[in-house]
């Protein structure tokens, strides 16, 4: 009597290269869905991080609220000084990204209570 279907190593063989496939093809998904996220996350840090910065520096450095860390990186006596600031930025889906922000920033008039910046650098000290 004939058996109908595969052996038993047809079998063996047919699942093997099956695994093989899925386990080459699945990761290449996986790495591109997570870095569409990731540069999305990147994007949307940035976006935060120049707002944040509109309300860190259009303060006084000494009237920084805890949490704020500002290095000031070039001297006081120039008139545009660069300074780096650690800052936490929660987005909506709940990821906490801990960036470090450097500007320039231009002090303003004493009459006026916003600051020149330009954002130059930000990179991700935790978070991703």
């Amino acid at each position: 009597m004939k058996e109908s279907g595969f052996s038993f190593i047809e079998t063996i063989i047919a699942c093997t290269i099956l695994c093989s496939v899925i386990g080459f093809v699945v990761p290449i998904f996986r790495s591109e869905a997570f870095n569409e996220t990731r540069v999305q996350l990147q994007e949307d840090a940035r976006e935060l991080a120049q707002n944040q910065m509109e309300n860190v520096l259009a303060r006084p450095i000494s009237k920084l609220k805890p949490g704020h860390q500002v290095e000031q990186i070039h001297s006081p006596n120039q008139p545009k000084q660069e300074f780096s600031l650690h800052t936490s930025v929660k987005q909506e889906s709940d990821h906490l990204l801990v960036l470090e922000v450097k500007v320039e920033w231009t002090p303003s008039p004493t009459s006026s209570k916003k600051a020149d910046y330009t954002l130059h650098t930000y990179r991700f000290i935790e978070g991703l």
